[in-house]
């Protein structure tokens, strides 16, 4: 016959993982942080694909900027940006390989060596931003949330080349694409948050076609809005700085 404070112990034991299961239950089974940010790059473009978006970006003191752009990107960590509006900027681009960003202006000779943090647009919209290469080229996932209808990620840099300190994606679970991005700095200060709005398939894809930016202090804001988006494969030397100041001709 057991004795009775043997009998306490497991009746104990019992009612502790009792009282576990439901909290394990809400919070879902098991999650891959690297295969949810994997999923979430591939739902939000193809691995190379070609697309065109207006940028809207208000500044603090009121000045508002608009620009036309042309992206194309391959295999996670090769993209380029090209400004068709407005016409005083038209013809500037940026290339990203690697942990490597030039810049083109029309009329210089030499690219110049460019960083992630800088910005083609101006405004809140880093050269990172604009580039579009996928998150789990730049990040390493780290599960902090698995319960009810979001997964929230937290992203470190893979390089001190990017320009965040870390960024909290909040995934909607159906979709598998982001309903936010929060992006910090290394200190820890809030720089912005990244909405995403408008799901739609009108541009090929069922993903959000409008993304709403808003600083950290919420002085200046910005939209990005996606009007095409395609698959498309592209000649070896598209992503070359050598072809940079050609970069327009790929959809002429």
């Amino acid at each position: 016959m057991m004795k009775p404070w043997r009998m306490v112990m497991v009746v104990g034991i019992c009612l502790l993982l009792m009282g576990m299961l439901p909290q394990a239950w809400a919070e879902g089974p098991p999650l891959d942080a690297a295969r949810v940010l994997a999923q979430v790059d591939r739902k939000l473009r193809p691995e190379a694909f070609e697309s065109f978006a207006q940028v809207t970006i208000q500044l603090a003191n009121g000045r508002v900027s608009q620009f036309s752009l042309y992206g194309v990107g391959e295999g996670g960590k090769r993209s380029a940006v090209l400004i068709l509006a407005p016409e005083a900027l038209l013809g500037r681009a940026i290339l990203r390989v690697d942990d490597g960003v030039w810049m083109h202006v029309p009329g210089e000779l030499e690219l110049r060596t460019v960083t992630l943090l800088q910005s083609l647009t101006g405004g809140l919209l880093t050269n990172a931003d604009l580039l579009l290469t996928d998150y789990a080229a730049d990040y390493k996932a780290t599960l902090v949330e698995n319960r009810g209808e979001e997964i929230v990620l937290e992203l470190t840099p893979q390089s001190d080349k990017l320009p965040y300190g870390r960024q909290v994606m909040r995934v909607d679970r159906k979709r598998m694409l982001p309903n936010s991005i929060s992006q910090f700095s290394a200190g820890g200060s809030l720089v912005k948050t990244l909405t995403f709005e408008q799901y739609s398939e009108s541009v090929g894809f069922a993903r959000p076609t409008l993304v709403r930016v808003t600083s950290g202090d919420n002085k200046s804001s910005a939209t990005w809005q996606l009007t095409a988006l395609k698959s498309r494969t592209f000649p070896p030397e598209a992503f070359s700085k050598a072809f940079l100041p050609k970069v327009g001709s790929l959809f002429k």
